[in-house]
Formats: C-alpha cells, sequence, structure tokens
C-alpha cells in the first residue's frame, strides 16, 4: 500500500509539473521595442548575418505566409511539449546517414535521403526554411549546413531558437 501512495504522490508531482511548465512555454511573451532593437542590432553586427533571424522578423515572415516551413529541430518529446505554431518535427536519425553507410551513426546524410525528407516537409526549391532548436541553434546550424552541402542555401535560423520564441 505505501508503494501505490508513493507511486501516485510522485505522478500528481509530475503531472503539476507539466501542467506548470505547459502553462509557461505556450504563453507569448511579448518583447519589449527596445529588447527587440537590441537583438536586431546584435545580428546586423555580424559579417554576415543573412543565415539567422530575430524571433520579429520570423514572425513576420511567418504571418505573410509566403512558401515557409518552419522547422523545431529537437527530439520529438521536446517538441510536444511546446513549439513554434505551425512547426514541423525533425532530428538528428531524420537527417543523418544510416549505420549502414558509415557502420557509425551520426554522419551527414546523402542528396537522396535529404530530398526525400524535403519533400515529405512540403519543401521545394523555392521554399524558405526557417529552423531553430533548444541549444543555441547548435543541431540548426548543423542541419542548415549539411542542405548547403547539396546547394540548397534557402535556410535561416531563428536567433536563440525556441529560447527566445
Amino acid at each position: 500500500m505505501k508503494k501505490v501512495v508513493i507511486a501516485l504522490s510522485v505522478l500528481v508531482v509530475l503531472l503539476v509539473g507539466a501542467v506548470a511548465f505547459l502553462a509557461f512555454s505556450g504563453g507569448d511573451i511579448e518583447l519589449s521595442e527596445e529588447q527587440l532593437n537590441q537583438t536586431e542590432i546584435r545580428i546586423n553586427s555580424y559579417a554576415d548575418s543573412g543565415n539567422l533571424v530575430s524571433v520579429a522578423e520570423a514572425r513576420e515572415l511567418m504571418a505573410a505566409r509566403e512558401n515557409i516551413v518552419v522547422l523545431d529541430i529537437r527530439k520529438a518529446a521536446d517538441y510536444m511539449v511546446g513549439h513554434v505554431p505551425g512547426a514541423q518535427n525533425i532530428f538528428r536519425a531524420d537527417y543523418s546517414a544510416s549505420t549502414d553507410v558509415y557502420g557509425f551513426g551520426g554522419m551527414r546524410a546523402d542528396r537522396e535521403q535529404l530530398e526525400a525528407l524535403l519533400g515529405q516537409l512540403g519543401v521545394d526549391h523555392d521554399t524558405q526554411i526557417l529552423a531553430y532548436d533548444a541549444k543555441g541553434d547548435y543541431d540548426a546550424a548543423r542541419f542548415w549546413w549539411q542542405l548547403g552541402q547539396y546547394g540548397f542555401d534557402n535556410v535561416r535560423l531563428i536567433d536563440g531558437g525556441i529560447v527566445n520564441w
């Protein structure tokens, strides 16, 4: 009986924590005009800022709905907890070569595998991809780099990823 009570207590704590997290992460945090300006200034200070997009600019692009696909590059469980509205989820295994090719994991997928993935996501040569993750664009940048290796360069990273969103 004691084990059941402990298990139920743990379950209640986990559920309360999950609800609190969803309530916190689901809200739209409005940035002040000063914060938006500082973000734009930081992005524009880079030698090549063309691959980054601020949260404000990403929202504008998405609102225009001009052939844009937003990719959440995190584990599926993280995506299910909360994501940018309209984003599709992919993670490393989706754009990595199978272990049959190299004998170990984590290697870049070939052109055909990436083309198939992009086709499933509704991406063509005219589609703008906005990609983000939760690690300072670490995984999103890897995906951007891989696409660039095969000549697809219409990818921008949402600066700060889901954290800034």
